[in-house]
């Protein structure tokens, strides 16, 4: 069969069966890097509840099947309102009113939540009461960058798929399948620049992602030197924009990934580990509406003494 995501089978195997033996958990939470097909993972997830056939599913067929996600009655997608950058706890608590009511077509009910680290404290704590007790037809799927975005509490009580990290050979095949053969000369480079699929594609297409990449590289070299100086310079070119400095952190983290994954790597597997903890304490204060000024400093701080510490 011929999944969504190649090299990411075993994935969708697993929903498969989930779905298929009736054990399909009421919180699913997919997690990975930008690009690397969590939310793709996570719209097949919902397919597969969505859909009415008895045999294979998705079949494609049925009348839930044939309706875009977005149109079907019994899909929800949970994103900040407005011009906010996170769901407030009103949001989720408009969810648990909905939530008990019977589906209009399908047998379930799918709340899909894209980017579940923008999530509110309190709003995590309002969908933690949600689903430990969660009403019987009612489905919630959340992507997050990584699983520490989130309380402990709600990562307890949900299932976590971390999405698979392909080999740049892999991501330079998918690249191969996906581009246009003019920018053949630019594949290989990507795929060795960047951490996933989703990422080079866009570095590919949007310069501003480039230039995400390249200040996230930087950032990481300026940690890994110990120069604070030209972390904080950098960092204070995004402090306008949260949105944007998350996207920076999670790039790094990618980043800090892939460098350990590279033989001639700085940095040892614990010390990797406490930078990628560093980094994603700062994401998660920075979707609850830290000071980004302080944050960065205080960031900044912290990284450099890990990284200098990973020095082999």
């Amino acid at each position: 069969m011929n999944y969504p995501l190649e090299f990411q089978q075993q994935i969708f195997e697993t929903l498969e069966k989930l779905a298929s033996g009736g054990r399909f958990p009421h919180a699913l939470i997919f997690e990975g890097p930008a690009g690397s097909g969590k939310k793709t993972a996570a719209r097949y997830a919902a397919s597969l509840l969505l859909c009415r056939e008895n045999g294979v599913k998705p079949c494609g067929q049925c009348r839930s099947c044939k309706k875009q996600l977005e149109n079907h009655p019994d899909f929800t997608v949970i994103e900040p309102k407005n011009k906010s950058k996170t769901i407030s706890v009103d949001q989720i608590r408009d969810i648990k009113l909905s939530a008990y009511v019977a589906p209009h077509e399908a047998d379930r009910k799918v709340y899909f939540i894209p980017d579940a680290h923008q999530l509110r404290v309190e709003a995590q704590n309002a969908l933690l009461k949600l689903i430990e007790e969660p009403p019987e037809a009612a489905r919630f799927i959340l992507t997050v960058p990584s699983r520490s975005n989130l309380l402990e509490t709600v990562i307890s009580r949900s299932t976590v798929i971390p999405m698979r990290q392909l080999e740049q050979q892999q991501r330079l095949e998918v690249l191969k399948s996906l581009s246009d053969k003019k920018y053949a000369d630019q594949l290989q480079q990507l795929s060795q620049d960047c951490l996933t699929v989703g990422e080079a594609l866009a570095a590919l297409s949007d310069p501003d992602a480039m230039k995400l990449s390249k200040d996230a590289d930087e950032l990481l070299k300026s940690v890994i030197s110990g120069k604070r100086y030209d972390a904080l310079i950098l960092l204070c070119r995004y402090e306008k924009d949260r949105e944007q400095y998350i996207k920076l952190f999670n790039t790094m983290r990618g980043q800090v990934i892939s460098a350990l994954c590279r033989r001639d790597s700085k940095l040892s597997a614990l010390r990797a580990n406490k930078i990628i903890d560093i980094i994603d304490k700062t994401v998660f204060s920075a979707t609850q509406n830290a000071a980004l000024s302080l944050l960065s400093a205080a960031s900044a701080n912290r990284l450099i003494a890990a990284a200098l510490s990973a020095l082999k």
